[in-house]
């Protein structure tokens, strides 16, 4: 696909009770420096405006010709949402997009540049900054958000602990899904995770650390946000929520990407599976010592995500539901 300047761009929304933001969703890719050459809508059902908004839009800006909105015809979900009308697309690369963030206007013309100059990437994902819905302040992280034209390849064992794969970012290549539809269909895990997971087994994932979304973060989130950085860190039913959700990503997905891996890779996964299994029983029993050397191995999680696994073992509080060593 290098030096190919005619891709054409496919990008997927998916809508459910949307009105307070879509059209502000719409209006920052219709306002783009690369233009997409389709925009489908996919609605799950909405009972507000979400859907009349969508075609108003459309018809008051002549986009007939390019843009449509399709009402599923019952309740899909937001993974099958994506997953499945995925397949619909016709366009060489496709972007997935959420009904109420804002995209940067240089978006498109940027994740289209990586892909013209490098073949082998399959998908890509790009740095994004939240900010507070009704305030529309930006969010303040524990660490500094990356905005340059710096690009990363990730493979399977940085992406298992890195874990960077939101929807809202990311794009591939119709080729890519095609192929692997099958194996995402399968997996329990979440969509976008799983995509950047059988990705990076090939290492065919890549991150430009360029921020061209504003996520919009509220209550309505799919993934429900944690703003407050101390609460991230000392909230003991996250901490077990997360690390359920990346040993189910993994047990789920690793059959998918098995017949990829080395044996040396394959083993340092069951590894990390195994230790986050162990992570899970001693948050669980409220054990924190046990827990604080679990974490004190670098090997299979990287130094930024350990820490923070030892400061909760030292200086956490447990629920009165937890019960202390």
């Amino acid at each position: 696909m290098k030096g190919r300047s005619k891709m054409k761009i496919s990008v997927l929304i998916t809508t459910f009770n949307g009105e307070t933001n879509i059209l502000d969703q719409l209006s920052s890719i219709y306002n783009q420096t690369v233009l997409p050459d389709e925009v489908v809508v996919f609605d799950d059902c909405s009972t507000d405006k979400t859907t009349s908004l969508v075609s108003d839009f459309i018809q008051r800006n002549s986009l007939t010709s390019k843009w449509k909105i399709v009402i599923n015809e019952k309740r899909m979900g937001i993974r099958n949402n994506f997953l499945l009308n995925t397949i619909k697309l016709e366009g060489d690369l496709i972007f997935y997009c959420d009904q109420d963030d804002l995209w940067m206007p240089s978006k498109i013309q940027d994740i289209k540049y990586v892909y013209e100059h490098n073949d082998d990437f399959d998908v890509v994902c790009h740095n994004t900054i939240g900010f507070v819905d009704i305030t529309n302040k930006s969010v303040k992280r524990h660490y500094k958000i990356k905005n340059s034209d710096k690009l990363d390849r990730v493979c399977t064992i940085k992406q298992i602990h890195y874990g960077f794969a939101p929807a809202h970012a990311m794009s591939m290549k119709r080729s890519f899904f095609e192929l692997h539809f099958q194996q995402l269909s399968i997996s329990k895990a979440a969509l976008d995770l799983s995509i950047a997971l059988i990705a990076a087994s090939q290492c065919k994932y890549a991150i430009l650390h360029k921020v061209l979304v504003k996520h919009r973060i509220h209550l309505n989130n799919s993934s429900k946000p944690v703003i407050n950085m101390r609460k991230r860190v000392f909230d003991i039913s996250r901490q077990l929520e997360s690390r359920k959700v990346k040993l189910d990503l993994l047990i789920n997905t690793y059959s998918a990407i098995e017949e990829n891996l080395s044996t040396s890779i394959q083993k340092r996964i069951q590894k990390t599976i195994y230790k986050i299994e162990k992570d899970i029983i001693y948050l669980t029993t409220g054990k924190r010592f046990s827990l604080l050397l679990n974490n004190l191995s670098f090997e299979y999680m990287d130094r930024r995500h350990s820490l923070i696994n030892i400061a909760i073992s030292i200086f956490c509080k447990f629920d009165k539901s937890i019960k202390n060593e």
